[in-house]
């Protein structure tokens, strides 16, 4: 067994676990590295951006070329040099014209406006191909203005982790994040409200769900770095209260939607316990980490391994969360009042090394789960970027050995997947539906109880395990 330390001594996790939504890559077909760009000469893409419903032209929107993950600073100008970047704002008329963009067949666009919905596409810019001019028609966006209150309707003026997400799993970028990230666009947007308000803006229609949840945030900044970890460890609160829950919500196009949460009683908790032993790389005054989801398929991408910041598996761990919070240096923390079920806890001394389990959650009745110091069992290598992508499976029976082969076209063999020996040629049928790799092998996970794990940097194995419903 290869033996990996953590150490968490930097504060600066804490920003992670905040903005977790944007900190990490859920891992898109745009999250391929991007090679460099010889280009003796540069061309432009022009066009216009105007409203869908009334075709009149719309000023003052954001338009660029670009998808770099978290890349950003200094390299953002060096991708403007290769050809690969490049920015501009429409006009009065609605014109924009981008300049300098390298001659490739896979520019990423983006187009944004605060009052319309996030437009990508793909744009090809050949040598000897006019120069395109693309027309952009934008649909008005909807808004969803919560107030979470108390049982009389009264506003409750405390700290708020307020979560929207999209149920037919359309991922979208909240607004105010880089508009060229779009690998880290999710179905879910998690807000921290110091009031109790937030408005969830440029929204597309569809149906949607929210939930609040109560805890408590430093009110001040500490004047020095050093003071950072106490402060933070000063902070952490042992409970975290849900509040309540919108389990369906039926947006329209342009609609703006006043929703009020009062309190719900579901009279339930669930107290999580991490042991960490001590040593030199895990204090025991540093906190751990703990995370709550309703998706019972993440336990597929429980591999026991850390995971670097831009991981992938952890990036779709994170971004399908219920919430993620710190733990205290005991190592317990509660989480009262879930509605009943099953729900997949995450939990560890780093966010980049926590084990998985299912738990189930019953009114009436406390549960408790801990988790075991178990040993890092190395470092997650393959990467995962490729399983965002949609496969179209036939309407039939697969053996092991046809799906793996039917991956490995899928992804062109970035990851490659092979079948274990003792299930290459066991059954199973797969839905015709479209769908992304993820939730395939969640779906085979859940339904099989089949595995990933590593061969090199390269490969993945399907191997049998326990089925995940006992």
């Amino acid at each position: 067994m290869k033996t990996v330390t953590l150490i968490t001594k930097d504060f600066a996790l804490f920003a992670i676990i905040l903005a977790i939504f944007a900190a990490v890559p859920l891992g898109s077909p745009g999250a391929e590295p991007t090679a460099h760009v010889q280009a003796e000469k540069r061309g432009r893409i022009s066009g216009s951006v105007v409203s869908s419903a009334t075709g009149r032209p719309i000023a003052g929107a954001y338009v660029g070329i670009g998808d770099f993950g978290d890349a950003g600073g200094s390299n953002m100008e060096r991708f403007r040099q290769q050809g690969i970047y490049s920015t501009t704002e429409t006009d009065e008329e609605g014109r924009f014209v981008l300049e300098g963009v390298a001659y490739l067949d896979n520019h990423p666009l983006v187009v944004t406006h605060p009052q319309y919905i996030r437009h990508d596409q793909i744009v090809s810019l050949q040598k000897d191909k006019p120069e395109p001019n693309i027309r952009v028609s934008l649909k008005r966006a909807a808004k969803v203005n919560v107030k979470v209150t108390d049982a009389t309707g009264n506003p409750l003026h405390e700290h708020f982790l307020i979560r929207l997400e999209a149920l037919d799993g359309r991922r979208f970028i909240p607004p105010g994040q880089h508009r060229h990230l779009s690998t880290f666009a999710s179905s879910a947007w998690m807000e921290l409200s110091k009031t109790g308000t937030f408005s969830f803006t440029e929204l597309d229609q569809g149906e949607y769900s929210i939930d609040a949840m109560r805890f408590t945030l430093p009110e001040t900044t500490p004047e020095s770095t050093s003071d950072w970890p106490e402060a933070f460890i000063r902070s952490i609160p042992s409970v975290t209260i849900y509040h309540r829950g919108i389990p369906n919500l039926k947006i329209k196009t342009g609609e703006t939607k006043e929703v009020q949460i009062t309190p719900a009683d579901h009279q339930t908790s669930m107290t999580i316990r991490i042991e960490i032993p001590e040593s030199p790389f895990f204090k025991p005054d540093v906190p751990r980490y703990a995370l709550i989801s309703r998706k019972p398929g993440l336990l597929m991408w429980d591999d026991g391994k850390t995971h670097g910041v831009e991981d992938h598996r952890l990036g779709r761990i994170l971004q399908r969360a219920l919430f993620i919070s710190a733990v205290s240096p005991e190592g317990t923390h509660t989480v009262q009042n879930l509605p009943s079920g099953i729900y997949t806890v995450f939990a560890g001394p780093h966010p980049l090394y926590m084990r998985g389990a299912r738990v189930e959650v019953t009114r009436g009745r406390e549960t408790k789960i801990e988790f075991p110091w178990i040993e890092p069992d190395g470092i997650a290598l393959v990467n995962l970027w490729s399983l965002s992508k949609q496969v179209k499976p036939v309407a039939r029976e697969y053996s092991a050995h046809e799906l793996c082969e039917l991956l490995t076209e899928k992804t062109k063999s970035r990851p490659r997947f092979k079948p274990d020996p003792s299930i290459k040629d066991e059954k199973l049928t797969l839905s015709p539906e479209e769908v992304s790799i993820w939730d395939l092998l969640e779906t085979i996970y859940l339904d099989k109880g089949w595995r990933l794990e590593e061969e090199g940097e390269r490969t993945l194995i399907l191997r049998p395990g326990l089925s995940s419903n006992p």
